[in-house]
């Protein structure tokens, strides 16, 4: 009797047939849900911009030195500068480091795992007057976002769009006060 006692210990065929059609079953609906863009990644590339923007024009305040940041929409990145401006054409300094981690103040959000799915759509600036380099806006020291090159021209209108497929957040800055906000 112990024999088959121990026989009857496996499963059927049916059996398992079961417990896998179960497990594709989930995993059909477990799949997608997880993969799907999460409209939390956009809000947060949205909030690391403004950040970014906002930190170079406290920082041209404080310090008296332009700072500004070049967006690389196709790249999907962002990096603050400082503007030496007693070169000619005005060079510009990536050294800039964030005040918290103390590493160089770039965002790549296509790098980092927060914010992986967002891309920059647009980045449009527009100047007053032809400006050398329309992917940078800069704060002069007090606050109000120009041209680096040449020195002096006023953004008319400065708007970057973030998206993930499905979310989408524009971070705009005010032509005079260099107010930043997401719309």
């Amino acid at each position: 009797m112990r024999g088959l006692s121990a026989l009857r210990a496996g499963f059927t065929l049916t059996e398992m047939l079961v417990v896998v059609a179960l497990l594709a079953a989930f995993a059909v609906i477990a799949v997608p849900l997880l993969s799907a863009p999460d409209p939390a990644r956009v809000e947060l590339a949205a909030a690391e911009l403004v950040q970014a923007l906002r930190y170079a024009r406290s920082e041209a305040e404080r310090t008296g030195t332009p700072h500004g940041l070049r967006v690389d929409a196709a790249g999907g990145t962002a990096q603050m500068f400082r503007l030496d401006t007693a070169a000619v054409p005005p060079a510009r300094d990536f050294a800039v480091y964030h005040p918290v981690d103390r590493q160089l103040f770039a965002l790549d959000f296509a790098a980092d795992s927060a914010t992986r799915d967002v891309q920059i759509a647009a980045a449009a600036f527009s100047f007053a007057a032809a400006c050398a380099e329309a992917r940078d806006i800069v704060f002069d020291a007090s606050g109000t976002p120009l041209c680096a090159d040449p020195a002096g021209v006023a953004v008319t209108s400065a708007t970057i769009d973030l998206t993930d497929g499905r979310s989408q957040r524009r971070v705009a800055v005010a032509a005079v006060t260099g107010r930043v906000t997401v719309q």
